[in-house]
């Protein structure tokens, strides 16, 4: 909305960001009363633990109305949908839902994703060390390392692609009906060799890995409607990922080894903290 966030000024999150998983945990259970056909409660809960969705809509719309207040020559994802109004026909509730799926489309599944992936590197030293190896040997300086040229990390990609796979940042929102005992598709052993087991080089074309299907990864959906932002995700993950991994060694802290374990699905992850120790790198 062209304002900064300021996460990078202290360690915690802005109001926005920090709202979105009550958000969605609130929104998950109010699903499941509809499901329990429970509808006696929809008035109470709706009056006591939907805050979280109308305080989001609040600030949105807030926002939503500065960013108007800037008019239209700003270069940035609003203005395409602001336009002159009646080229988009975009009247001021779709610009607010639009804005809302942009800042929770563009936080918490891409922070999720580097999360997981920082886990699974660090609870794995021999895959750790051969993309550390990878980006220290391609990159001479904080400089060199930009959004274009972090395309050129391919065992990195690996990386990001085997973490999406076992830890995908919408792990409930695509729903089908499916035969009983049926695995979701990522960790089904009919696409997977050794499902459960987290292995960059499953897409790497190694050998172990040869009857992999690796289009059985749709992280980002499938089709006309997949996500819009699934090169900027890969390219902003890649950037970040390779800054910290050519700046520090990374080791995991005794306390976060169950942090798969204590996470839980409500649409998003609702996950503990994940604590990892940093080093600056010795050069």
């Amino acid at each position: 909305m062209g304002s900064s966030f300021g996460c990078l000024d202290s360690s915690n999150y802005h109001p926005w960001v920090k709202m979105i998983e009550p958000a969605f945990t609130s929104l998950v259970l109010l699903w499941q009363i509809n499901y329990l056909g429970l509808h006696p409660l929809k008035w109470w809960w709706n009056k006591l633990a939907m805050k979280p969705q109308r305080d989001n809509l609040d600030i949105v719309t807030a926002k939503v109305s500065e960013r108007i207040g800037l008019g239209t020559q700003r270069p940035d994802f609003m203005q395409g949908l602001i336009g002159d109004g009646e080229k988009t026909g975009m009247d001021f509730g779709r610009l607010v839902q639009n804005a809302n799926l942009l800042i929770i489309a563009g936080s918490e599944t891409t922070a999720t994703l580097l999360t997981a992936a920082t886990y699974f590197l660090t609870m794995h030293p021999e895959f750790l060390g051969k993309v550390v190896n990878e980006v220290r040997s391609t990159f001479e300086s904080d400089e060199d390392i930009t959004i274009h040229s972090v395309s050129r990390l391919s065992y990195m990609l690996a990386c990001l692609d085997e973490s999406l796979r076992c830890f995908p940042p919408a792990p409930g929102g695509f729903p089908r009906v499916c035969p009983n005992d049926q695995w979701a598709v990522n960790r089904d052993a009919k696409f997977w060799t050794e499902p459960n087991r987290f292995d960059p080089e499953r897409f790497l074309g190694g050998a172990r890995y040869k009857s992999d299907k690796l289009d059985a990864l749709q992280a980002f959906s499938v089709g006309p409607r997949n996500c819009l932002g699934k090169n900027l995700a890969y390219a902003e993950m890649r950037l970040i990922l390779a800054k910290v991994l050519f700046h520090f060694d990374m080791a995991i802290a005794e306390d976060s080894r169950d942090w798969v374990q204590r996470s839980g699905a409500y649409a998003v992850w609702v996950k503990p903290s994940l604590n990892v120790h940093l080093t600056p790198r010795v050069r």
